[in-house]
This record gives C-alpha cells, structure tokens and sequence, in this order.
C-alpha cells in the first residue's frame, strides 16, 4: 500500500526513512524540554524517545512524518499490532471490543519553529486517515493526565476517555496513562 498522502495545502504525509532520523530526533528533544517545562513528567525518564526509537520505528515501518516543502514538521508511530497493555483498562472500557483490531498513535510530536499550526491535529487526522483505509473501525491513544494539551486536541477531534492503561514497558513502565478512542 503506498503510504505518502499530499494535502491540499502542499504538506505531505509519509514513511520516515533514514534520512529522517536527525529532524525527528529534534522533533522529540523539543518536546521533552516542553514537557520539563510545563512540569509534566512525559518522556523525562532515560532517554526515550530517541535515535534507537525512531531507528526502530523505521525497521517495523510504524514511523511516519508530517512534510513541509521538504521540511520534517511532525512526527507519530502508528502501529496496527494491538497493545499489550491495552488489555488492562481501569476505571472505564474500550469503545470496540478489546481483542478488536485498531490503530494506535504513540509519540506525537511537532517542530518547536511550527508550533501552534494545528500540525498535531493534521497528523490525527492521517491517522484516522490510514485506518479508514485499512479498515479498521477505531483509533486509540493514551497520554499523561498532565499533558493538558493533548487531551484537549483528543477531546477536540472526537476522542472519548475510555480509562487509565499502564505503561507495561520502557523508561516510564508502571506509569498510568489516560487512554482514549475514536470510531472511524
């Protein structure tokens, strides 16, 4: 399936490829600072995200990047797996059935220089896109009870808070994390 969407107002959506890794990574070092200076304790464990991350997101072909006249703007992995730790929601349920297919947004993220353009809601929206495309009858996502804009641009496009979910991996593993999902 060819993956590279153009939008009408020129900014092209697609695969991240080697070549991306840098702008990414930058990307994902803006928001960590973002995140420290808003007192958010997101992404401020270890080092994740990082090069490996991204490097890894390329080799399971789940890292995708928001283009601008050639300029990387944004960044998302979007995987159709299904979550482990999606299994265990507290305080609520899913909107599909829980074993249901789905697609899953992790590591949002957009350039300090292109902040406050709507890019976020630009790359949900080719989420949404993608697994409209394939099929799929929902999007999921989860983010830190903190991350106050997040869950605004989430309630502002659709998204229901459907519970808390556990990190069961990584830096931040035993963190809970508001979760959230989208019928397409």
């Amino acid at each position: 399936m060819k993956c590279d969407r153009r939008g009408k107002d020129g900014m092209e959506f697609r695969k991240t490829t080697g070549a991306d890794v840098a702008a990414v990574c930058g990307i994902y070092d803006f928001a960590k600072r973002s995140f420290a200076q808003a007192g958010i304790p997101q992404w401020q464990e270890g080092t994740y995200p990082d090069a490996a991350t991204v490097e890894g997101d390329i080799a399971q072909g789940i890292g995708y990047v928001l283009c601008d006249g050639g300029e990387v703007v944004g960044a998302v992995a979007l995987t159709t797996q299904g979550e482990e730790g999606y299994r265990h929601i507290f305080d609520g349920a899913w909107l599909t059935p829980l074993d249901g297919p789905y697609v899953t947004v992790h590591r949002i993220a957009v350039s300090g220089k292109h902040r406050g353009k709507g890019l976020s809601k630009r790359i949900m929206q080719e989420a949404e896109a993608l697994a409209a495309q394939r099929g799929f009858p929902s999007v999921r996502v989860d983010t830190h009870e903190q991350n106050a804009v997040m869950r605004s641009l989430l309630s502002g496009l659709g998204y229901r808070q459907c519970g808390t979910i556990i990190l069961l991996d990584g830096d931040e593993k035993g963190a809970p994390r508001l979760c959230y999902e989208k019928l397409i």
